[in-house]
């Protein structure tokens, strides 16, 4: 038996077990296919059932076995090409949960699992395991085993263990994939946690991953991961609650497969493993795949070992001679750089009863945990660790070029044997048919409408008559891959289904991707640029690249991880859900930054930047979820809800951390820097900057402060006077006289040179 899936969105729906498929005994296969915000909430701990913790597996698919009952039978589940986002589920696998008999094996290629989560059962039963995919077999048994080739795990998160991926009696191969921001706040294993089977992984990357434990990779006994090739950058453990310091990346001893990159450096996952910052660029699409590329000097190019991978996660061809001395080398990591910057462009679980092994907050497998030192959180500014540099990503990525579209239009126009439509003088309607078309609206304001195949849809440039009346064409790209082209006037562009491209040219037009990974762009004029599916109920999400162009114009991205160019212009620019790139350009620019780990790049102007909705749990050694760099001018930073860094740059600015424990830098200028609620790290920068401070805030570190140029700005009807100014190590510690609240610690001043003048209340 076989259930075959292809072409196929799932959103919004909802079930027990699997919110959008239930496949029992029998082969699954999805192909090219979207699960949006499908989710299993609804499930609860049935008692007095049989298998009562059986509720709410797969927030989008459940399997129960790819074999029939016949023992004769193997079956194999498989998904390729598909993309999983915003998907919930209770107990075990917020997107997937594929229970399998030891005679199948599971394959999955070429996907992306984005922002899914797994949360406890209510009642008891499972804890929240796999927010992205958990594979497992029954009885004492191994599975044929899963691969897991050419797939990006971002931003998922489990309330259990395993934040993207959980795996029991598996024997698994990794190779070509990325493993980003992903979480397990309350257990093991940020991105994987495995038990009972090998897992080799090759030409990988796992960066910004986190837990309160094994920030990247739990075994549940020694040695059962042997690794090669791959990036471990800047994944962390929380250690909460316990007094001893597990290791941030790994909970225990790997084999070293040779050409391993790991930052920082303490402890080594390995011995002999090489120890430097890869020097990765943010979360981003390159080549429509979310990926950390390599960035120019990074110590991962051309330092790996040629294997039997001809291509990257993105499909380009390895090895390539990235470092240019004549020698072709695969580089470390599931991206290879080409010597230049890349642009961004009924079953259960019998075997377990429910429970989770080693759970109980303990080192998986054995109900304890590894000695440590007992060291302070990275990055804290008063602990003997470095603090991150300032270093904003948005001067390292690159500007993807838009298609012109005048020579597109020609070029598909004298390619094409698509049937002609053509408009008139007046205002007509123009439709497709099933066929590729090609229409052409001509004067007047036209409505064309595509059918559901590739079209070319033209509007024309209006009225050449004199008259003073606006035109206003509509394009309807519908089904199909289209390309729609607005023409001079006041136009409205939606693509309807599919990777359309959709240029407006000037006029103040309305420009709406809808389904599909779109590339958009407003053109001149004042414009509205949408991406995904504007019905607030349907979840759509979609990774589509925008333009702005010239003029004010409001753009939004929807649902999916968008990059998102405000160009010229005072722009308007939300990010909505997803891991977002936000780029003001030129102009006073407002870019909010919305759900999602998102960066956010004012550039040119006074701008505001908002970080929007993130998460309490810092990803990464500088603590980042948004990522906010004013640039240029006097600008405004919000981080918001969330772990943020914010970056001021040049220019006077503002910056307000929000909540949680931020990190804020204020670059070149007079600047204001306010932690916020949370124990915030400052910086100042060059100039002379001023530190904000509240009772009831948290206790910020100011790490840069120079006596005679910086001053902490008192509020909340704070005075100086009020205050006890002590020396504690190496700084000086500002507390509350009459609770002994501290409020901030000034690193490496000594108190005695502390008085009322660096003192100002506001």
């Amino acid at each position: 038996d076989r259930l075959t899936v292809t072409n196929s969105d799932f959103i919004d729906n909802r079930g027990i077990n699997g919110g959008a498929i239930n496949s029992l005994n029998g082969e699954t296969i999805v192909e090219n296919s979207r699960f949006i915000n499908n989710d299993t909430l609804a499930a609860t701990f049935a008692t007095g059932e049989s298998n009562a913790f059986l509720r709410g597996f797969g927030g989008a698919i459940y399997t129960d076995r790819a074999s029939t009952n016949n023992a004769a039978t193997s079956g194999t589940i498989r998904i390729t090409d598909s993309v999983f986002e915003g998907n919930s589920g209770r107990g075990e696998g917020g997107a997937a949960y594929l229970f399998t008999d030891p005679r199948d094996r599971v394959i999955i290629e070429g996907s992306t699992f984005d922002g899914n989560e797994s949360k406890a059962l209510p009642g008891g039963g499972a804890g929240g395991k796999a927010g992205g995919v958990i594979v497992l077999t029954d009885g004492g048994s191994q599975n044929q085993g899963l691969t897991i080739t050419d797939t990006t795990f971002a931003n998922n998160t489990a309330e259990g263990q395993g934040g993207a991926v959980w795996l029991m009696r598996t024997p698994t191969t990794v190779a070509n994939s990325v493993f980003s921001g992903n979480q397990a706040p309350n257990n093991f294993g940020g991105a994987i946690t495995v038990y009972e089977a090998p897992i080799n992984i090759n030409h990988t990357t796992f960066a910004n991953n986190s837990a309160e434990f094994s920030g990247a990779l739990a075994q549940g006994s020694n040695n059962l991961a042997t690794v090669a090739n791959t990036i471990f950058a800047n994944n962390t453990s929380t250690n909460t609650g316990v007094s001893f310091n597990n290791n941030q990346q790994t909970n225990r001893p790997i084999n070293d497969g040779g050409n391993n990159l790991q930052s920082p450096g303490e402890p080594p996952i390995a011995p002999g493993i090489t120890l430097a910052d890869p020097v990765l660029g943010p979360l981003q699409l390159v080549d429509g795949v979310l990926v950390h590329p390599l960035l120019a000097g990074s110590p991962a190019i051309d330092a790996g070992a040629n294997t039997t991978l001809t291509t990257d996660r993105r499909g380009a061809s390895r090895p390539q001679d990235g470092d240019l001395n004549g020698s072709t080398i695969s580089d470390i990591g599931a991206f290879e750089f080409a010597g230049e910057t890349d642009p961004g462009d009924g079953g259960g679980d019998p075997g377990d009863g429910g429970g989770d092994p080693g759970d109980g907050g303990g080192d998986p497998g054995d109900g304890g945990g590894d000695p440590g030192d007992g060291g302070g959180d990275p990055g804290d500014g008063g602990n003997g660790n470095p603090l991150p540099e300032d270093d904003c990503p948005c001067d390292t990525i690159v500007k993807p070029t838009l298609p012109n579209i005048e020579q597109l239009l020609v070029q598909l126009r004298q390619s094409s044997d698509d049937r002609l439509l053509l408009g008139t003088l007046e205002d007509d309607f123009l439709m497709g048919d099933a066929e590729p078309d090609v229409i052409f609206g001509d004067l007047g304001s036209d409505a064309m409408l595509g059918g559901g195949n590739n079209d070319i849809i033209v509007g024309g440039d209006g009225a050449d008559d004199g008259s003073t009346g606006v035109e206003r064409d509509v394009l309807f790209g519908n089904g199909g891959n289209d390309t729609l082209s607005g023409g001079i006037d006041n136009d409205l562009l939606r693509g309807g289904q599919g990777n359309d491209l959709a240029y407006a040219d000037a006029g103040d037009d309305w420009v709406w991707g809808d389904l599909g990974d779109d590339t958009l762009s407003g053109g001149d004029g004042n414009d509205v640029v949408i991406g995904g599916s504007g019905a607030p109920a349907s979840g759509q999400s979609d990774r589509d690249l925008m333009f702005g162009g010239a003029g004010n114009d409001a753009m939004l991205g929807n649902t999916g991880s968008d990059t998102i160019y405000g160009e010229d212009g005072n722009d308007i620019i939300a990010a909505g859900k997803g891991t977002d790139l936000l780029f003001g350009e030129a102009g006073e620019d407002t870019l909010y930054g919305d759900k999602g780990n998102d960066t956010i790049c004012g550039g040119e102007g006074n701008d505001l930047l908002i970080g929007g909705n993130g998460s309490p749990i810092a990803i990464g050694l500088d603590g980042e979820q948004d990522r906010l760099c004013g640039g240029a001018g006097n600008d405004i930073v919000l981080g918001n809800e969330g772990a943020d860094t914010l970056s001021g740059d040049a220019g006077n600015d503002a910056l307000f951390g929000g909540k949680d424990n931020d990190l804020i830098f204020g670059g070149v200028g007079d600047d204001r820097l306010s932690g916020d609620a949370g124990d915030d790290t400052l910086s100042g920068g060059d100039g002379s900057d001023r530190f904000i401070l509240a009772t009831g805030k948290g206790i910020d570190a100011i790490v840069d402060f120079v006596v005679g140029e910086d001053i902490v700005e008192l509020t909340g009807g704070l005075t100086f006077a009020q205050l006890t100014v002590s020396q504690s190590g190496n700084d000086t510690t500002v507390a509350v006289a009459s609770t002994n609240e501290v409020l901030a610690t000034l690193n490496g001043i000594d108190s005695t040179a502390i008085d009322g003048s660096s003192f100002v209340t506001m």
